[in-house]
């Protein structure tokens, strides 16, 4: 409670942190204090009063969760404000909802290029996306060395699929030269990350 209470203070203050704790807590489902949409409300304050970018996707990511609390246009504003602030997960969530359709028609540039500022700013999963964006051909013809850095990258934040894909992509040499010693290693890292069928090859 007093946690709540200083948390609350400091949001009004406009200590953007204080907001993403306070409205966290009344989104956790095991709390006394479980309110999504005071959260929403409390994530929105924070994006709009502090500036907080993790507010701002939290008030999207929340508004997905629950859709009687904005609409696919507050929506998608909430999460751009989020990744053009340097919320990486923020700019991951926006790309991913195109490709799921909520935007209208998924345009793959614009999935990319929310992907890439997600991976540039150092978000692993979105690297992970952004390389399953551009192996499967979201800019047209795939770039072999473009599709590996993304994948390294996820492999390196510890995504367990970057490491498999990327050692995948290094057997089969598909689009890319064979390269059995960095195949070898992204399996190593994927079975370590727990993919049980990485750890038999």
């Amino acid at each position: 409670e007093e946690a709540r209470r200083l948390w609350n203070f400091a949001c009004q203050n406009k200590v953007p942190e204080s907001c993403v704790s306070l409205g966290s807590l009344h989104m956790e489902p095991q709390s006394q204090y479980h309110n999504p949409k005071l959260a929403f409300g409390i994530f929105d304050v924070g994006c709009k009063q502090t500036k907080g970018a993790k507010s701002c996707s939290l008030a999207g990511y929340t508004a997905i969760e629950y859709p009687d609390l904005a609409d696919a246009t507050q929506v998608r504003g909430y999460l751009e404000r989020g990744c053009n602030g340097g919320h990486g997960e923020g700019c991951d969530i926006l790309a991913r909802e195109m490709v799921g359709g909520r935007f209208g028609q998924p345009d793959g540039r614009t999935v990319v290029y929310y992907l890439q500022k997600s991976c540039n700013v150092g978000f692993a999963p979105g690297c992970a996306h952004l390389g399953d964006a551009l192996r499967y051909g979201a800019m047209g013809r795939p770039d072999g060395q473009q599709i590996l850095d993304a994948y390294d990258k996820g492999c390196k934040g510890g995504v367990a699929d970057a490491c498999l894909a990327l050692a995948q992509l290094n057997e089969r040499g598909e689009l890319i030269p064979v390269n059995t010693v960095r195949s070898r290693a992204a399996y190593d890292r994927a079975c370590q990350l727990g993919v049980k069928e990485a750890c038999r090859q």
